[in-house]
């Protein structure tokens, strides 16, 4: 039997991103499949700052068990929020043999059996993971008898924080995401990481976890200067 843990991680202060992470937890139910032989796991990483009761409220119901379903694992993160904690503590709810990150603006579109692409990875160990999200990462050619291709190491972002099938061991192969280091600093330490690796990474040839691009990560109450301030520092 092999595992597969489903980490989510959201950070609901804003009623768009709190749309958007319902709509993500119901199409990853919906869509993603194994094997009989193999299990699905759920579970949840929240932010909790600049967040009231009642958005909290909202994501701790979208965990809820629904019809078929299992109740999603919840873990609510005090004090100030980062999203390179955010994503550690999320990854290291995970118990399984692989595990699958979902930023709660990116909805899974198709059937997935995630089955075949575990099996795949283990066939083939010297590979890091198979992204499922990619929106400005270039490729080098398409890898026969899969549905996969090969990622660009050399280019724009071989690895990013779109959804992707990673092996339980992540953190002690790769490091865990940099912490404290602004919005667009996690992702950009382990594009770095992945790059001196050397290790291949894979990529499904069509985008099924597409970005929503409607989910603000911005406070609603926020000024515009506070919002410009926020832009600025995601651009550095």
């Amino acid at each position: 039997m092999t595992r597969i843990d489903v980490c989510f991680v959201t950070w609901p202060r804003h009623s768009l991103r709190i749309d958007s992470f319902q709509r993500c937890v119901a199409l990853w139910r919906q869509h993603l499949h194994c094997d009989p032989d193999d299990e699905i796991h759920w579970h949840c990483s929240t932010e909790t700052q600049d967040c009231n009761h009642e958005q909290l409220a909202s994501v701790r119901e979208a965990c809820n068990a629904t019809p078929g379903y299992p109740a999603i694992a919840l873990s609510e993160q005090p004090g100030p929020a980062d999203q390179g904690t955010n994503l550690n503590v999320a990854m290291r709810m995970a118990r399984g043999d692989f595990i699958i990150m979902v930023m709660d603006d990116f909805h899974l579109t198709r059937g997935l059996n995630v089955s075949i692409h575990c099996r795949w990875l283990q066939d083939n160990p010297e590979v890091a993971c198979i992204r499922y999200g990619w929106k400005i990462t270039t490729f080098i050619g398409d890898i026969p008898d899969t549905d996969l291709q090969w990622v660009n190491l050399a280019g724009s972002y071989p690895y990013a924080t779109e959804p992707a099938l990673m092996r339980g061991k992540w953190e002690s192969e790769f490091g865990a995401w940099k912490e404290n280091h602004g919005i667009a600093g996690p992702e950009n330490t382990m594009v770095g990481v992945m790059r001196r690796s050397g290790r291949p990474i894979a990529a499904t040839r069509i985008e099924i976890a597409e970005w929503v691009g409607t989910a603000s990560c911005l406070p609603e109450r926020w000024n515009d200067s506070q919002r410009e301030a926020l832009k600025a520092e995601m651009k550095s």
